[in-house]
């Protein structure tokens, strides 16, 4: 317990407790309440914690949870929940991009395993993509300014864990030397010691941009208020239906690098 005030209490093995006012308490084991008011971990599972709240209590384990509340300190307090076990994270508000972002993207792969540059249009190929062409259904655009991005398997090989015929991770029971705890059944062809590089540092994983507002490449035949088809992932003008809107020019068609940039507001094709 460290710099604290009210009522506090740290029941259990490596527990801590610092910064707090108005009364803090833990349980189970390696728990921790840290510059909170009235804040506190309860239960016997182990690493919970909750960081700058008040009146808020945490009894998931490997979880950490910032709260606010008034009155009695309650679970229901809870506004932010991070879980480490899940690698999930939970808000009650809106998780939002301050910065000049604008759109939201996945992760594809090219169909020859060769980089597409920003602003190209894409259609697939399979489950691959590649530069889109006239009578194209156009998936997305090569993006640099996605705010949210899917599909980034930044941490370990993609199929590390085996799934089911619908996507879900696969559980398994095993014995810890402790307690039966449940964890996710790895692939047996999963390599621990084998190197890994996330897809962002790969030249055949691309951001496609898919929603919302994105730089794209254009012809001399595309102005402000048209739709789009493409031609070896260059929008031109749609005569009819297209894809997309364009808003404004970001710079106009130039001859010798054969495209312009126009911002243009996308949603799925249909």
């Amino acid at each position: 317990i460290i710099a604290c005030t009210g009522p506090t209490y740290a029941k259990g093995e490596r527990n801590l407790l610092a910064g707090n006012a108005g009364g803090s308490s833990s349980e189970g084991s390696r728990n921790g309440v840290m510059f909170s008011y009235d804040s506190h971990t309860t239960g016997d599972g182990p690493s919970s914690g909750v960081m700058f709240s008040k009146a808020t209590k945490n009894s998931k384990s490997y979880t950490m949870v910032l709260g606010h509340g008034n009155g009695k300190a309650s679970e229901a307090n809870k506004k932010i929940e991070f879980n480490a076990k899940g690698g999930t994270v939970k808000a009650t508000g809106a998780i939002e991009s301050v910065s000049n972002l604008k759109d939201l993207a996945e992760y594809f792969e090219s169909a020859d395993g060769a980089k597409i540059e920003a602003s190209y249009l894409v259609a697939l190929e399979g489950d691959k993509i590649r530069k889109a062409q006239e009578g194209d259904k156009i998936l997305g655009v090569v993006s640099k300014t996605a705010g949210v991005v899917l599909g980034g398997a930044a941490f370990y090989w993609n199929d590390r864990f085996l799934r089911d015929e619908f996507g879900g991770i696969i559980y398994r029971e095993v014995f810890d030397g402790e307690d039966i705890i449940t964890i996710p059944a790895e692939n047996p062809n999963y390599d621990p010691e084998a190197e890994y590089k996330p897809r962002e540092e790969r030249d055949e994983w691309h951001i496609i941009g898919l929603i919302g507002q994105v730089f794209v490449r254009v012809d001399d035949t595309v102005n402000v208020g048209d739709s789009v088809s493409a031609v070896d992932g260059i929008a031109t003008k749609a005569e009819s239906g297209g894809y997309g809107t364009v808003m404004r020019f970001e710079s106009p068609y130039d001859a010798e690098k054969g495209y312009g940039v126009a911002q243009m507001m996308v949603t799925p094709q249909h």
